[in-house]
């Protein structure tokens, strides 16, 4: 008799065993469905923000690129390719002083590693194949504060800095030929104050 008794036992067990089983399989099943499905939604979304980030760099005119603290680009803009003459996928990944001469490289390295240092934003000039370029240098902090990457725009300032030196050359030709003159010339503003006299005007005094 007691084998008649613990066959159904035996066997209620098993069924209601696999059953919980399966109900645990379905759960984690659904569990892992999740996460997976929100691990694609976030890939997307980071996707869809690097592409942002890309198409807003490339209708910057001019050089626009990120950097970590190695200086090695992160991000970089078309200008930045057509001005390093680089396909823009091998510049991600590469240091920005391999393209740049040496006292160039040395120039713009104190400038950078000022700006991750005490994260204060850097300006400076200088020149690269005549070309003088005016770079705007701005740390961008993490979570925690520290001074992670660099924001850095390279602005074309050759067509201004041609224009001032065109604008100085005229200027001395004007004081040149005013100073030749044998009479007084004085330059005054709306009070009468004496903002520039020729060579006359100033032997008289």
């Amino acid at each position: 008799y007691m084998l008649i008794i613990l066959v159904p036992v035996v066997l209620i067990m098993g069924l209601s065993g696999l059953w919980l089983l399966k109900r645990k399989v379905a759960s984690q099943t659904q569990a892992l469905t999740t996460q997976i499905q929100e691990r694609i939604r976030s890939e997307n979304e980071l996707r869809e923000s690097r592409e942002m980030l890309q198409n807003f760099l490339d209708a910057v005119p001019q050089a626009a690129f990120l950097i970590d603290r190695q200086a090695v680009f992160l991000k970089a803009n078309r200008e930045v390719a057509r001005r390093l003459k680089q396909d823009i996928r091998t510049i991600i990944g590469t240091c920005l002083y391999d393209y740049l001469p040496e006292e160039v490289s040395r120039n713009r390295k104190g400038y950078i590693n000022k700006a991750f240092e005490t994260g204060i934003p850097q300006q400076f000039e200088d020149i690269r194949q005549n070309t003088h370029i005016e770079t705007y240098v701005e740390p961008i902090r993490d979570d925690s504060g520290t001074v992670c990457q660099a924001a850095v725009l390279g602005v074309d300032i050759t067509k201004r800095k041609e224009a001032e030196s065109r604008l100085r050359q005229s200027e001395q030709k004007l004081r040149f030929i005013l100073d030749s003159l044998p009479e007084m010339v004085l330059e005054v503003d709306r009070n009468m104050t004496i903002l520039w006299a020729n060579k006359v005007a100033l032997d008289l005094n």
